[in-house]
């Protein structure tokens, strides 16, 4: 059986990203991608990588089950879309009130 690695390398090649690409989406170097083609078990950020690649985390990780995410994980979303401030809720105040 492949290990994480060659499984990591075979989802980016099935979505076309690059190292480079990849790590950006997920907030870690390109080194850090490389390290991770390389390595023989999971990474710990194994999780993200699943959701960027659309692949199933227990397949990436482990090489268990389809190489398809499960219908019920949410779709996958860059890492600076999950990091973005969001924007203050109307009439909620944004700090906490002072009382005198």
């Amino acid at each position: 059986m492949a290990g994480f690695g060659a499984r990591l390398k075979e989802a980016m090649d099935l979505r076309g990203l690059n190292e480079t690409e990849l790590g950006a989406l997920i907030g870690v170097k390109q080194s850090s991608i490389s390290d991770m083609l390389r390595r023989d078990g999971p990474s710990k950020h194994v999780v993200a990588l699943a959701r960027e690649l659309d692949v199933s985390p227990d397949w990436l990780a482990y090489g268990l089950g389809p190489i398809a995410r499960p219908p019920a994980l949410p779709r996958p979303m860059s890492w600076r879309v999950l990091h973005e401030p969001r924007p203050p809720l109307r009439g909620v105040p944004e700090g906490p009130s002072k009382k005198e």
